[in-house]
């Protein structure tokens, strides 16, 4: 079953996110990513992005009871991140990203391991 992406008002503008599932070339991705950045969160927060949220309760039905390291592969400002910590089985957490104005964001939060 595939899980909606977005759980906001159709009168949010999401045009930052339809660019983004519309970039083709990774130094696009680089590209576009950097130029969010500042403003990514509020975002997807407005857009009702529920991405994070379906990640994170996959790993959670999963592999709750472990006591391990997630890689956070993509992890841009953290939102995927924020979540974990609520839940202590995932004792080492890590994050990479291909933009590093996103992994600023992310850094500043302290979330991440390394």
């Amino acid at each position: 079953q595939r899980l909606p992406l977005l759980h906001g008002s159709c009168d949010v503008d999401d045009s930052q996110l339809q660019a983004a599932f519309g970039t083709q070339a990774p130094e696009d991705n680089v590209h576009h990513y950097r130029q969010w950045s500042a403003t990514y969160d509020q975002d997807v927060a407005d857009y009702g992005y529920l991405s994070p949220l379906h990640s994170v309760e996959a790993l959670r039905m999963h592999f709750c009871n472990l006591n391990g390291r997630v890689l956070d592969v993509g992890c841009g400002t953290g939102l995927v991140g924020e979540l974990l910590k609520h839940y202590p089985a995932f004792t080492h957490v890590e994050g990479a990203d291909i933009c590093k104005e996103m992994l600023a964001k992310a850094a500043s939060k302290k979330l991440y391991s390394e």
